[in-house]
C-alpha cells in the first residue's frame, strides 16, 4: 500500500530533478512536470472512486508520520489538490512558448509539493512554515530572466509580505495552544478574539490583499507573464485550503463571523482593485488590480463559509488558470519586442502582423475572461461567487460586478490602442510558425469553448463543496 499523501508530496519533487536536467529542451522538460500533475491527478481519482466504491486500493489514505508531523488527505483535501494539480497542468502546457527562465519548471515542481504538504500537514502552523519557505523559492521563480534583466524588486517585496505574516500566525498558534491545554473557562474565550485577528491578519498578507498589495504590480510588471500566472493560481490559491483546514482543526472557527477581518479586507481589496483598474495604462497593471480583485473576493467567500461560496473558490481556481495562462500567452509575444507593455507604446501594434493579431486576441480572450465577461470562462466563477454573495449582501455582490466591469474596461482601453491606427508601425520580431500559430488561436478559443461547456468543472466544484461542508 502507498500513502497518498505521501506520493503526492513525493512525485513532484522528483520529477523536478530530470525536468533541471532536461532543462535546456523546453518540450523534454515540459513533459516531465506534465507527467508528474497528470499522475497526482490519477492517483487522486482513483483514491477517491475506491473509497466512494468501498473497493481496496494500491493508495491508502491513512496518515504518514513525518519527523512526529502528521499528513494526512481529507475528503475536501482531495478535491481541492485536484483542482490544484489540474490548474499546475494548465499553467506548464500553456508555458511551451514563453519566454520563462530555466528556474520555472523545477522550481514550479517543488513549488507544488511543499503546498501540498502545507495543505495536508497538521498542526496548521508547519503549514505556515511551508508557505515561507515557498515564498522563498517563488522568490527565486520570479527572478527568472526575461527580456535580458533580472526582476528583484517583486520578489523583494512578495517575500517580505509572506515574511511579514510570519509572526501573527505564530502568535496567534500560541494563544490558541495556550487556551486548548488551559482548564479556566474564562481563559479560553479571552484567547479566541486576539487569536481570530491574528489569524485574519496573517492570512489577508499571506492572500496579497490590501494594504500589501503593492508587490502585485511589480510582479506583473516585471516577472515573465507565465510565472505571474502560477503564482496568481497555484500559489495564492493554496492559501484559501490551509484556512479551511484551520477551521477544521478548531470548532469555535466555524462561525460565519469567527474571522471577521476577512470581509473588510476582502471588501477594501475589491474596492481599490476595481477603482484602479479602469484607468491603468498598461496590461501589466491591469492584471494586478484583478489579482487584488480576484484575491479580496476569495477572502469574502472564505468568510461566508457555504456551500456556494466553497464552490466558487474550487471554480475560481480553475478558469483563473485558463485565463491568465492565456494572458501570459498574449502577453509573452508583445514583450518580445518591447519591455514594457504600456498602451501608449503599443498604439497600432495590432497591424503589425499575424503575431500580433493572435496575441491581441489572446489578451482579449484571457483578459476578459478574468474580468468574468458572459461566454468566456471566468463568467462561470463569477457568476457563482456573485451568487453566492447574494443570497446574503446583494450590495456586496453588485460591487464585485462592477469591480469586474472596471477590469473588463481596463483591458479593453489596452485592445482598442493596439487596434488603432498609428504612424509608426511597431515592430513585432516574434514569427510564429503556422503549428504555434494554430495553437496559440486554439487556446483562446477554448476560454470561448469552456465558457460556454463548464460542467465537469461545475461537477468537481459542487463535490468538493459539498465534502468541506460535511467534513465540519
Amino acid at each position: 500500500m502507498i500513502p497518498l499523501a505521501l506520493a503526492i508530496v513525493v512525485t513532484p519533487c522528483l520529477a523536478a530533478i530530470p525536468a533541471y536536467l532536461l532543462r535546456r529542451w523546453r518540450i523534454a522538460e515540459l513533459m516531465c512536470a506534465l507527467i508528474s500533475c497528470t499522475a497526482v491527478c490519477l492517483a487522486l481519482l482513483v483514491a477517491n472512486s475506491d473509497s466512494n466504491a468501498g473497493a481496496s486500493s494500491f493508495l491508502t489514505t491513512s496518515p504518514v508520520l513525518i519527523f512526529g508531523r502528521s499528513l494526512q488527505i481529507h475528503g475536501f483535501d482531495q478535491y481541492m489538490l485536484l483542482a490544484l494539480f489540474a490548474s499546475s497542468i494548465i499553467i506548464f502546457g500553456l508555458s511551451w512558448r514563453s519566454s520563462n527562465g530555466w528556474t520555472f519548471v523545477p522550481i514550479g515542481l517543488v513549488v507544488l509539493g511543499l503546498l501540498s504538504a502545507a495543505i495536508i500537514v497538521r498542526p496548521f502552523i508547519f503549514s505556515i512554515l511551508l508557505m515561507e519557505v515557498v515564498a522563498a523559492l517563488v522568490a527565486l521563480m520570479i527572478q527568472a530572466e526575461h527580456i535580458g534583466e533580472r526582476s528583484t524588486l517583486g520578489a523583494i517585496r512578495f517575500l517580505a509580505v509572506t515574511t511579514i505574516a510570519l509572526p501573527a500566525l505564530i502568535a496567534a498558534n500560541y494563544l490558541m495552544n495556550q487556551g486548548s491545554e488551559s482548564l479556566d473557562a474564562a481563559l479560553q474565550l479571552g484567547v479566541r478574539e486576539p487569536a481570530s485577528l491574528l489569524l485574519a491578519l496573517g492570512f489577508v498578507l499571506l492572500m496579497g490583499a490590501f494594504p500589501l498589495y503593492t508587490w502585485t504590480h511589480t510582479l506583473t510588471r516585471d516577472a515573465p507573464p507565465i510565472v505571474t500566472a502560477f503564482v496568481a493560481t497555484c500559489t495564492l490559491c493554496a492559501v484559501p485550503v490551509i484556512v479551511i483546514a484551520v477551521q477544521q482543526e478548531i470548532p469555535w472557527l466555524q462561525g460565519r463571523d469567527s474571522l471577521p477581518l476577512l470581509r473588510t479586507f476582502g471588501i477594501l481589496s475589491i474596492v481599490f482593485g476595481g477603482a484602479l483598474a479602469w484607468a491603468q495604462r498598461s496590461f501589466a497593471r491591469v492584471l494586478a488590480c484583478a489579482i487584488s480583485v480576484e484575491s479580496g473576493a476569495s477572502l469574502l467567500l472564505l468568510q461566508l463559509g457555504t456551500v456556494e461560496s466553497l464552490q466558487s473558490l474550487v471554480v475560481g481556481m480553475m478558469m483563473r488558470s485558463v485565463s491568465l495562462g492565456v494572458l501570459a500567452i498574449g502577453l509573452d509575444i508583445l514583450r518580445a519586442s518591447r519591455e514594457k507593455d504600456d498602451f501608449k507604446l503599443l498604439r497600432g501594434a495590432f497591424h503589425a502582423g499575424p503575431s500580433a493579431r493572435v496575441a491581441a486576441f489572446a489578451l482579449a480572450t484571457g483578459g476578459l475572461s478574468l474580468a468574468g465577461l458572459p461566454g468566456t470562462a471566468g463568467f462561470l466563477s463569477e457568476w457563482l461567487r456573485s451568487r453566492a454573495v447574494a443570497s446574503t449582501d446583494p450590495e456586496l455582490a453588485a460591487l464585485m460586478l462592477v469591480a469586474g466591469a472596471s477590469i473588463a474596461a481596463g483591458f479593453l482601453r489596452g485592445i482598442s490602442a493596439m487596434l488603432a491606427r498609428s504612424s509608426t508601425l511597431i515592430h513585432v520580431p516574434v514569427r510564429l510558425r503556422r503549428s504555434e500559430f494554430i495553437s496559440v488561436a486554439g487556446v483562446a478559443f477554448s476560454v470561448v469553448i469552456l465558457g460556454l461547456a463548464p460542467q465537469w468543472v461545475l461537477m468537481l466544484a459542487r463535490v468538493a463543496g459539498l465534502a468541506i461542508v460535511n467534513a465540519r
